[in-house]
């Protein structure tokens, strides 16, 4: 196996505000509620080869540099898989009570009210600075050193919140607000909502460090293998395909009964990217 040695991380950081009001009593919004997220994204170089990091919108998001500007969201739900997302929504029943089935959202994730979306996306490229060094570098999701902070809001939708990715050999879900025990579920099917991302990254102070001391990558490391996005060398690039959305098959969007709200506030996220360097035995 190739040695590995830490060089220094690439930085993408996330600051996320939202807003939202609904009522009803289901687990699915069954009233107009809009968030608004915005995304500030920032990249460290690595003083030997450098890593940059380009952003390109997909659907729900402007983007001017290296900073993304989310449109409003609705929830909705997101299957991801290596190489694809299927973004569905809840057809509700006569009675606006309980959803009667689910839907595929068309690509553009736009739903019929104007700049209101069901899940946003863009993808992010990651290259090397100097093109032409003959070292290889193993690029990660460092999700332990990942933040994400929320104010805390009455009937708060925060751990419905969910950020993934796919490569297309792997993908990663994020659930940064919900607790360890509980199920991160999504819509699988137009008929049923049974889906469960068994890995998806949760509290992140419930993770070790799966870098640190690492000097090899073996396919029994859980935790590298599951944060490992690929190889850089010369003029290789790595694109991730990242989506952003509000889950409704999660508790936290049941409507509140209390004054009929249900919001999500300023939160904030850093997400941490780590190249190592491969080294010879």
């Amino acid at each position: 196996m190739k040695k590995l040695r830490v060089i220094l991380p690439a930085i993408l950081t996330l600051a996320v505000s939202t807003s939202a009001a609904v009522t009803g009593t289901v687990a699915w919004f069954t009233a107009t509620r809009l968030q608004t997220i915005t995304m500030n994204n920032l990249t460290a170089v690595n003083p030997e080869a450098g890593l940059n990091v380009t952003l390109t919108a997909v659907a729900g998001v402007t983007v001017a540099g290296n900073t993304v500007t989310h449109k409003n969201m609705r929830d909705a739900s997101v299957a991801l898989a290596n190489n694809a997302a299927t973004v569905y929504r809840a057809k509700l029943n006569s009675q606006g009570t309980a959803p009667a089935g689910y839907e595929v959202v068309a690509s553009t994730y736009q739903t019929p009210i104007t700049d209101l979306y069901y899940a946003t996306a863009y993808d992010a490229k990651f290259s090397l600075a100097i093109t032409t060094t003959s070292n290889k570098y193993e690029l990660f999701l460092d999700y332990k050193n990942c933040s994400f902070t929320d104010v805390a809001t009455k009937n708060d939708i925060s751990p419905a919140f969910r950020i993934g990715y796919y490569t297309g050999t792997k993908f990663v879900v994020m659930a940064p607000f919900a607790e360890e025990a509980t199920a991160i579920t999504y819509v699988d099917s137009t008929s049923t909502a049974n889906g469960s991302y068994s890995s998806a990254l949760k509290k992140v102070s419930e993770y070790t460090d799966p870098i640190a001391g690492l000097d090899q990558i073996t396919n029994t490391t859980a935790a590298a293998e599951l944060t490992h996005i690929g190889t850089l060398e010369g003029e290789t690039q790595l694109t991730i395909h990242v989506f952003t959305w509000f889950e409704g098959t999660d508790e936290a969007c049941v409507n509140a009964s209390v004054d009929g709200e249900k919001k999500a506030n300023a939160i904030t996220s850093s997400l941490q990217f780590r190249m190592l360097e491969q080294k010879a035995a």
